[in-house]
């Protein structure tokens, strides 16, 4: 496995496609304080750049999709995928490495959106709060939010094996905040479970983390939410290898 590691990580590193999206999501990144900022100014409102640390949680996904989604259907469709088993390594071994590195770019991600979000929010925005115990929480719980979408990416790009497997992966966060209208069709008398339904979608999930208070932290259910995400993360991954393992690659 360590050999099908390192090979993952060469591909990942020495490719362009992964610079580029990466470029491309710092300056999102930065755009939001930049535009926040000027929006402040021309209120007359101080604005505040904690408000803003996480607010592109949700687009992470997207972004991994777009660079460990697409290699994995490449390798598929370049029969990559069928020359490693040929040469003798195991499809776990194989579903694993992809799961590994995929969550290596997610956390390349991560890590751009809160660096550029303090460098540059710091420099328009004063911080009101940060650092504090609340956002470093909050950090965790995200952590464990993008391993779960990106523990289904893998899922959607090993078991469709396709294009259509990484389109699918690339609108999966859209696909499922589209549900969200409606679940206010939910009767009030059982809101309580349309309150599960946002505390187990990880898609629901990010939005309750993003906007709660940063002193705050995490959310009220943020139990719930974590077992969500871990039990997410272990059946698609079990799935996956499951499925992997019995799929006819011809």
């Amino acid at each position: 496995m360590s050999k099908l590691l390192a090979e993952g990580l060469r591909r990942l590193f020495k490719g362009k496609r992964l610079y580029v999206v990466m470029i491309v999501f710092a300056c999102l990144v930065a755009f939001i304080p930049i535009l926040l900022s000027i929006i402040a100014h021309a209120s007359d409102e101080t604005g505040h750049a904690d408000e803003f640390l996480f607010v592109l949680a949700g687009q992470i996904p997207t972004f991994v999709s777009i660079v460990a989604g697409m290699m994995i259907c490449q390798d598929f469709k370049n029969n990559t995928i069928r020359n490693k088993i040929i040469i003798g390594h195991s499809r776990t071994n194989i579903y694993l490495t992809n799961l590994i590195v995929s969550l290596i770019v997610m956390l390349i991600f991560f890590i751009i959106n809160i660096v550029v979000m303090v460098v540059v929010g710091g420099i328009l925005m004063p911080f009101k709060v940060f650092p504090c115990v609340g956002i470093f929480k909050k950090m965790l719980l995200i952590l464990a939010i993008e391993t779960a979408f990106t523990s289904t990416i893998v899922f959607i790009c090993n078991s469709m094996k396709s294009t259509g497997g990484f389109v699918l992966a690339l609108c999966m966060h859209y696909i499922l905040t589209t549900i969200e209208p409606f679940l206010n069709f939910i009767p009030y008398k059982h809101r309580k479970i349309r309150e599960f339904i946002m505390e187990i979608v990880p898609s629901f999930q990010v939005t309750l983390v993003v906007y709660n208070s940063p002193v705050d932290g995490l959310p009220s259910k943020w139990l719930i939410m974590l077992i969500s995400c871990v039990v997410i993360t272990v059946v698609t991954t079990v799935l996956g290898i499951a499925s992997f393992n019995k799929s006819d690659l011809k």
